[in-house]
C-alpha cells in the first residue's frame, strides 16, 4: 500500500485565509502565481473552511478559503515548501477552520469539560456577520474530527495506508481578548491534543503539534504566545513558531483600509512555509541515521537482520582493515543507529555525529541549524549526496 502523509491544518481565520490573492503580484513571480492558481497536483486538500466545503480532496491552490472572495490560506505557502523540498512527493491537507471562534467554546474538545457537546455541528446561516448561528460548544472539534475521519476513509479506499504527520494550529486571536479563554488556553490545548491522539490511536503517533503565535494586535497576545510557547517547549511532540518575531504583518492591506485582524498576503504565504519548515524531519525514512546515511544499506545492519553469519564474518575482516583495529564477527549486529536495540561498537560509543545529536535531543541532523556548515556532516555528506537528501 501507498503511505499517505496527512497534514492537519485547523483554527480561526488566519487559519481560514482572508489574504488577498492580488496582493501577490508583484511580490512573487508570475510563473509560481500561476502555480499556486492552478493548484499542486501532488498536494491534495478536502477542507471545510469558513462558509465553505470543498466535499473531497481537490489541488491545493487559491480559494480553498471562503466562498465569492478571491482569497487563501497557509495551505498555499505549506504546498509549495513542500513541493520545493519533496518534488513530486504526494501530500494530503485536511483543513478545518472558521472565523471568530475559540478554543473555549467552539473547538472545545470532549476532556475540556462538561460544556462539550458531542452533538454539537456547524449550522450554517445565510448571515454573513454570524453564519455558524446556534452552533453549540464544541462543535468545531465535531467539525474536525469528522473531516479527518472522512479523509482518512477516502485514502484507504483509494489503496492508501494513512498517517497523520503534523497538526498545523493557528487559533487563540479570539481567545485571546477574553481573559477566562485566555486563562484556560493552556489546558484546553493540551485537552484538544490529548483527545485528538486518543480518538485517532495509531493513525498519529507520530505527529507533530505545530502550533502558531498570534499577532500584535490581540488584547492579551503577548500572554497568549507566552503560554503557547512554554507549552510547546515542555513536550518533545510540539513546536511553537513566533509570528511576531518572524515579523508577519496585518497592517497594510486592504491598502488605505487595513483590516489588522489578518495576516497580509505575503506573511500569510510565509507562515504556510514556516508550518511547512517544522515537519522538517518528518517524512525522512524510519532507518536513516541521525548523519543521512541509510542504515539499510549497511552490512552490519544486513547481517543483524538475516542473521546472516557469513555476512559477519566478511564484514568483521573488511573493517578490520580499513580500519586498523581488531573487529570480531559477533560485533557486527546493528539495528539501526536511530532505533532502540543492538549498535556496532562504533555507532555506540565512537561516532561523533551520533553523540552530537543525541545530546542536542534532536531527530537527526537535517533539524540542526548548522546542518549545511557541519564539518563533521560534511564529512559524510560529501561523500554521499543522497545522505544530506535523506535529512530533509
Amino acid at each position: 500500500m501507498k503511505k499517505a502523509d496527512i497534514i492537519i491544518l485547523a483554527g480561526q481565520s488566519n487559519a481560514v485565509g482572508c489574504s488577498e490573492v492580488r496582493y501577490l503580484s508583484g511580490c512573487f513571480p508570475e510563473e509560481k502565481l500561476r502555480k499556486w492558481r492552478d493548484g499542486f497536483d501532488n498536494i491534495k486538500i478536502n477542507y471545510f473552511s469558513h462558509d465553505k466545503k470543498s466535499g473531497g480532496f481537490v489541488k491545493t491552490s487559491f480559494n480553498c478559503s471562503v466562498k465569492n472572495e478571491d482569497t487563501f490560506g497557509p495551505e498555499v505557502g505549506i504546498a509549495d515548501l513542500l513541493d520545493e523540498t519533496y518534488p513530486g512527493r504526494e501530500f494530503f491537507i485536511v483543513k478545518c477552520a472558521f472565523g471568530g471562534v475559540t478554543l473555549l467554546r467552539d473547538f472545545l474538545p470532549p476532556s475540556g469539560g462538561d460544556a462539550y457537546d458531542p452533538e454539537a455541528f456547524a449550522e450554517l446561516t445565510d448571515k454573513a456577520d454570524d453564519p455558524y448561528g446556534s452552533s453549540k460548544p464544541g462543535w468545531c472539534y465535531n467539525e474536525l474530527v469528522k473531516i479527518t475521519e472522512q479523509s482518512v476513509a477516502m485514502l484507504k479506499e483509494d489503496g492508501y495506508l494513512p498517517k497523520i504527520r503534523a497538526f498545523c494550529w493557528m487559533q487563540g486571536e479570539s481567545d485571546a481578548n477574553n481573559e477566562e479563554a485566555t486563562q484556560k488556553y493552556g489546558r484546553n490545548y493540551d485537552a484538544l491534543k490529548n483527545d485528538l491522539k486518543t480518538r485517532f490511536a495509531g493513525l498519529i503517533d507520530h505527529c507533530r503539534f505545530i502550533d502558531a503565535g498570534v499577532s500584535r494586535v490581540w488584547e492579551r497576545y503577548a500572554r497568549m504566545n507566552g503560554i503557547k510557547q512554554s507549552y510547546a517547549s515542555a513536550r518533545p511532540d510540539c513546536v511553537f513558531i513566533d509570528t511576531v518575531a518572524e515579523g508577519l504583518d496585518t497592517m497594510k492591506e486592504p491598502y488605505g483600509e487595513p483590516d489588522i485582524g489578518h495576516y497580509d498576503a505575503g506573511s500569510e504565504i510565509k507562515l504556510g512555509r514556516l508550518f511547512a519548515e517544522k515537519m522538517k524531519g518528518l517524512f525522512i525514512k524510519n532507518n536513516v541515521a541521525y548523519c543521512g546515511l541509510d542504515c539499510e544499506n549497511c552490512d552490519a545492519y544486513i547481517a543483524a537482520q538475516n542473521d546472516d553469519n557469513e555476512l559477519r564474518i566478511k564484514t568483521a575482516k573488511l573493517w578490520s582493515e580499513l580500519n586498523g583495529a581488531d573487529i570480531t564477527p559477533d560485533m557486527i549486529n546493528c539495528d539501526g543507529c536511530r532505533a532502540n536495540g543492538r549498535k556496532t561498537v562504533f555507532c555506540e560509543s565512537i561516532c561523533r555525529i551520533r553523540r552530537c545529536a543525541k545530546e542536542k535531543k534532536i531527530g537527526t541532523c537535517g533539524e540542526c541549524e548548522n546542518a549545511k556548515t557541519c564539518e563533521k556532516l560534511a564529512l559524510i555528506t560529501k561523500n554521499d549526496p543522497e545522505a544530506f537528501q535523506n535529512l530533509l
